[in-house]
């Protein structure tokens, strides 16, 4: 009876402790949301977001970006998660948002399984406690981004196959599969888990027919998971393209002459990235005139896989200086962006200031490796899987959402870590745990390195303001998009990529201030000569003007500019037509 009363009134200790870590994470994510919501880009889709969301559109039967006979560019987990919440609840971006709140409290409780199942209830706890708090994560789930839903579903797959190996559960192994196989569809690069999973269940005591059968149902379950994806691409791409077609571009993206070790689209002739579909039919038409022939969606991945590999035998000393810097920034408490940035984040919602960055968890996680890396069954597994998943950050390149997928496998081990360097200094004091303090100091200078500029910040911070300018201006909210916009330029200087200029210069244009508009676009051009919307702006103003001869300038320097230049050479055609019918006086 007393051993009855014991586990109760500790599992009722357990539940509270749950309960107030679930709610911590609740109310952090309603803070945040609260304040996200008073930007224009909490209902408004840009980039990504709205990429994400017209393919779960299509995915549905209705417009969208991703046309039938098309495989999948990008990953395709959020598509397929947005949809089923449409379907359900109807078209509103807001309710993902919202729905990811509720995520967001059960993944703490996913992070308390794992790390409990690694070690004890004092791993789980915090483990739980440090997704709860963990910003990055926080942020990332505010958006219409894989993140919120492929972390979970990471945490849930090694839960369950630590579970299904040390309690013997043998049901476990095929949900472990599904699981990881969910996550994949939305981070390819989470494959590099299915060798560690496999050598760690082959390499464990007992028989080999077990441990066959056990890898069978795992298999199956991946197979399942992966379902969507492959079954989708390949009735329509005519080709076996497993998750998505984005592999070798991105390849190219982090190994070119041009690459900075973060999200950056090489400056070439004929790369349009100003939309998604622009883009993708850009990497199309380059790659199909380089081989002389038609691609398929996976050919063209190869062409631009092999770019990126000209890259390194033709400049082997240059590629390793950006792999060692890649390995700095994968490992650097700075967040690189793709979407917003998660420091014009901190900028808007105060309470991501207060919230624990990668810099402060990932030395931990090295004293884990050190502490427990050997003895703790599974430790070996996370910490080879974390491992080889930065590896592939360093192989491609980094960027905060897909860095934070590392999460269920760093942070129970970085709880290990904690209670390994407590129970150092209660067993050895300071004598026996200054190694332990070393490690951690040496860890954490490492992840405070000065890799980002203030400039990049301030340019960062800039690109964000931009954004929220170009949304009240396209709701017709002129003034206020101004203010956003000369925000923007005021932060960024004479950054060549900010859109800002040619942006506040279309706001000027609606005013009917075309000589200030002008300046915007000259000053646009000179900072980015490959600018092509600048030019475009010049070319309309140039003819309504009547200066046709400048508009004609202007289309043939951007018929240089694009890959495929058939709209420019239209444009060329028919103001010589107009010329002729009406010729310039001033010539």
């Amino acid at each position: 009876m007393n051993h009855y009363a014991e586990t109760t009134d500790r599992r009722l200790r357990e539940f509270w402790i749950l309960l107030m870590v679930c709610v911590a994470a609740l109310t952090i994510r309603l803070v945040f949301l609260a304040d996200w919501a008073t930007t224009p880009l909490f209902h408004v889709l840009l980039g990504d977001e709205q990429n994400f969301h017209q393919t779960a559109l299509s995915l549905l039967g209705q417009a969208g970006d991703q046309t039938p006979g098309e495989v999948f560019l990008y990953q395709p987990l959020y598509s397929f998660y947005l949809a089923l919440v449409y379907a359900i609840f109807g078209e509103d971006a807001g309710l993902p948002r919202t729905l990811q709140l509720l995520v967001g409290m059960g993944t703490c409780l996913l992070f308390y399984g794992l790390g409990r199942e690694l070690h004890n209830r004092w791993t789980g706890r915090l483990a739980a406690v440090m997704v709860a708090l963990y910003g990055p994560l926080v942020f990332l789930e505010g958006q219409l981004l894989a993140p919120g839903i492929t972390v979970p579903l990471i945490a849930g797959a090694l839960w369950s196959l630590l579970a299904a190996v040390k309690r013997a559960r043998t049901w476990l192994f095929p949900i472990a599969g599904l699981l990881i196989g969910l996550a994949i569809m939305g981070r390819p690069n989470l494959a590099v888990l299915l060798p560690v999973a496999g050598v760690w269940l082959l390499t464990r005591p007992g028989s080999f027919k077990l441990k066959a059968a056990s890898l069978g149902l795992a298999f199956a379950g991946l197979v399942v998971g992966l379902s969507p994806a492959w079954i989708h691409n390949a009735m329509r791409g005519g080709d076996f393209v497993l998750v998505s077609a984005s592999g070798g571009h991105s390849f190219y993206i982090g190994n070119n002459p041009q690459a900075t070790g973060a999200f950056h689209v090489a400056s070439i002739r004929g790369i349009d990235d100003s939309n998604h579909r622009a883009y993708r039919r850009s990497l199309t038409f380059l790659a199909e005139r380089a081989e002389g022939k038609k691609l398929s969606p996976a050919e063209v991945s190869s062409f631009w896989f092999r770019r990126g590999l000209e890259y390194w035998r033709e400049d082997p000393a240059g590629a390793l200086r950006l792999t060692g810097k890649k390995l700095l920034l994968a490992l650097n408490t700075e967040e690189l962006a793709i979407h917003h940035p998660y420091v014009f984040g901190k900028e808007l919602a105060p309470v991501l200031r207060f919230l624990v960055p990668f810099g402060v968890v990932f030395p931990f996680f090295v004293l884990g490796v050190w502490f427990g890396g050997r003895r703790r069954e599974g430790a070996g597994m996370l910490t080879w899987c974390a491992a080889l998943y930065l590896a592939t950050l360093v192989f491609y390149y980094v960027a905060d959402r897909y860095r934070v997928v590392v999460l269920p496998m760093i942070l129970p081990m970085a709880a290990l870590g904690m209670l390994g360097l407590k129970d150092r200094f209660q067993k050895r004091g300071w004598r026996g745990a200054w190694p332990a303090m070393a490690v951690l100091a040496v860890t954490f200078a490492v992840t405070q390195l000065p890799m980002l500029s203030g400039a990049y910040r301030a340019r960062a911070v800039a690109r964000g303001y931009n954004r929220m300018g170009k949304v009240e201006g396209d709701r017709g909210k002129l003034a206020q998009a101004e203010i956003y916009f000369r925000h923007a330029i005021r932060l960024a200087g004479n950054d060549p990529n900010l859109q800002a200029r040619t942006n506040l210069g279309l706001v000027l244009e609606y005013r009917g201030d075309t000589q200030g508009a002008q300046r915007l676009y000259l000053q646009t051009v000179e900072l980015d000569p490959n600018n092509r919307n600048a030019r475009i702006r010049l070319a309309r103003l140039a003819e309504r003007s009547g200066d046709l001869t400048g508009a004609i300038r202007w289309w043939e320097e951007l018929f240089k500019l694009q890959a495929n230049p058939e709209s420019a050479r239209r444009e060329i055609s028919r103001l010589r037509a107009l010329q002729e019918r009406n010729p310039d006086p001033r010539l």
